[in-house]
């Protein structure tokens, strides 16, 4: 599916990033262009990773490596961005679409919007071309469905995930950030940021939790007795030292000073999910789309909930909603 380089050029000591090469793409049936830039400041994905977040540098960086391997059978080509046409962009997507889910598939057009937008703004594309881009990227993104993603985690599975944490500091640990993803709705990025002092034990809240964007939640999120519980059992194998709330522990359970990254508490996860024998469909993303469906139910709140769990759209928050007719049956009842 990518392009058909020369034997020589695969062989040890050539590699593709020092070649120019012009060769007809499969996906798109047109010329792309592999050549390394002439430096790091004339690179568009340079430039448009340097203006984002650390997970959203993460994840855009990862997107383009995908797009990259797509058109040219190689994640580590070095992909002229500018050789791109805007009627590229569909078939990208429906190619996209048959390897990805919907999310997915919608993050990694966005971050080919990015590269294309500093394309424009360093004088490789024209003005006419780059709004073409931005048409094709933007326009026709997958939209999204109220069902068409994600899974609640239910209680059996959710204590059949804690049955896997045993009593050592790993085990302790991971029990305290499963519970806050389950009791709290906290992003992984957020729980991997929490430290120690954003805890408030005797109010049993979790304060100035910074959520995407670096925008600080406008309300604490109180802490429920099972999830202070766990906390509480935590921080008092961890110590109340400053720093991660949740720190990584090396082999003996020796506890370091050192936070976990979001990928990190995406690994933990994924192994207490294989651990317990369940479906490995169970996302880390699913706890948060709990969590807001167990709040919207129990309060009927929206905007309350919005503000809890760090979106500045009830609408947003309303996407993560998969009660369905038991919340429409519940609702019914107090009528």
């Amino acid at each position: 599916m990518g392009i058909s380089l020369p034997k020589s050029y695969r062989q040890k000591g050539n590699p593709m990033n020092a070649l120019t090469v012009t060769s007809q793409n499969a996906i798109t049936g047109q010329t792309l262009t592999v050549s390394p830039y002439p430096s790091a400041d004339s690179n568009p994905v340079v430039a448009m990773l340097g203006s984002k977040g650390v997970e959203s540098r993460r994840k855009y960086s990862e997107s383009l490596r995908t797009i990259t391997a797509l058109l040219t059978g190689r994640e580590d080509a070095a992909l002229r961005w500018e050789s791109l046409q805007p009627a590229h962009v569909g078939m990208i997507r429906q190619a996209l679409t048959e390897r990805y889910s919907r999310s997915t598939v919608n993050r990694h057009i966005a971050a080919l919007r990015s590269v294309m937008d500093v394309c424009w703004k360093m004088g490789y594309i024209s003005h006419e071309t780059y709004q073409l881009f931005h048409g094709e990227t933007k326009s026709k993104t997958v939209s999204r469905s109220k069902y068409d993603t994600g899974r609640l985690v239910t209680g059996e599975e959710f204590a059949m995930l804690l049955g896997t944490c045993d009593g050592s500091p790993l085990g302790m640990r991971d029990a305290a950030m499963l519970s806050v993803m389950f009791y709290a709705g906290l992003r992984r990025s957020e729980v991997a940021s929490l430290s120690v002092s954003q805890y408030n034990r005797p109010a049993r809240l979790l304060v100035d939790v910074v959520g995407k964007g670096n925008k600080t939640r406008p309300v604490p999120i109180p802490v429920n007795a099972r999830l202070a519980a766990r906390l509480n059992a935590w921080v008092a194998v961890r110590g109340n030292e400053p720093g991660p709330l949740f720190s990584s522990i090396r082999r003996g359970g020796h506890i370091t000073g050192q936070g976990l990254t979001s990928q990190a508490v995406y690994n933990v996860v994924s192994a207490h999910v294989a651990a317990a024998g369940l479906d490995s469909d169970i996302a880390a993303h699913d706890f948060r789309r709990t969590f807001i469906t167990n709040a919207l139910t129990a309060s009927g709140n929206p905007v309350l909930v919005a503000d809890i769990a760090g979106h500045s759209d009830p609408a947003t928050t309303a996407r993560y909603d998969r009660s369905g007719l038991e919340s429409y049956r519940v609702f019914m009842e107090k009528l």
